[in-house]
């Protein structure tokens, strides 16, 4: 999910801004700012221990000090919100469609161009022979499979081309076939579809399957089988 991905990438920022930061810190001098007041004219000192000096005719160290006071609140800041962060997406779990809502789920509601839907299989119209074939596969394993159904996750609507129930657990997957990927318009499409489909919690080799035609059109059965095998069964 998108605000997922902007949180890691702000926790891999914290890393690094703390570990430049403390290196800075080292370097500075010993020693604590302070503030003095005097008839509306600030001073100030530098406290180390007991002792305490001014820095009334030394500008460049008082700067130095300034920014060593700067950097210890921020990485006080960043001390305080990598745990916090680093919590939230360990205990971070995606809304993901119930197993036992199966039963629920209809076949074929995607509104999208219905007349693209030629290819007949088993009671079901497919929009390509190659996903004919990947349908065939997932039923010669005995795979319960919805193609273009609706599917409701994480507050969005996807519809990904099969929808399937592994058998061991229930565990439900989405399978994506890309048919037309040499041309460039057709994997920008792709890519845009991958990351609505990672916003909605679903990412490659999870539970997110997909399969590829060839430029000449035909598909790798093997790499079908492997798939189902490894995945799905």
């Amino acid at each position: 999910m998108l605000f997922i991905e902007k949180t890691k990438g702000q926790l891999a920022y914290l890393y690094r801004l703390k570990v430049n930061l403390e290196k800075r810190l080292r370097l500075m001098p010993e020693g604590n700012l302070r503030r003095k007041k005097t008839r509306n004219k600030i001073y100030y000192y530098v406290k180390d221990g007991i002792r305490q000096s001014s820095l009334y005719n030394l500008p460049e160290l008082r700067d130095i000090y300034i920014e060593k006071q700067w950097i210890e609140g921020q990485l006080k800041v960043i001390k305080r919100d990598i745990p916090v962060m680093e919590k939230f997406l360990k205990d971070y779990a995606p809304l993901f469609p119930n197993p036992l809502q199966w039963e629920m789920l209809e076949a074929e509601q995607n509104p999208f161009k219905k007349e693209e839907r030629k290819h007949y299989y088993k009671g079901v119209f497919f929009r390509s022979k190659s996903e004919v074939l990947v349908a065939m596969v997932l039923d010669s394993h005995g795979l319960e499979f919805k193609y273009e159904t609706a599917l409701r996750v994480s507050g969005r609507t996807i519809y990904p081309d099969f929808v399937i129930r592994r058998k061991r657990d229930g565990k439900l997957f989405i399978w994506e076939h890309f048919g037309l990927i040499y041309l460039d318009k057709y994997r920008r499409n792709m890519y845009e579809r991958l990351e609505e489909l990672h916003q909605a919690g679903f990412n490659p080799w999870d539970n997110l399957l997909m399969s590829f035609d060839s430029e000449d059109g035909s598909i790798d059965m093997d790499f079908i089988e492997r798939m189902v095998n490894l995945y799905l069964m």
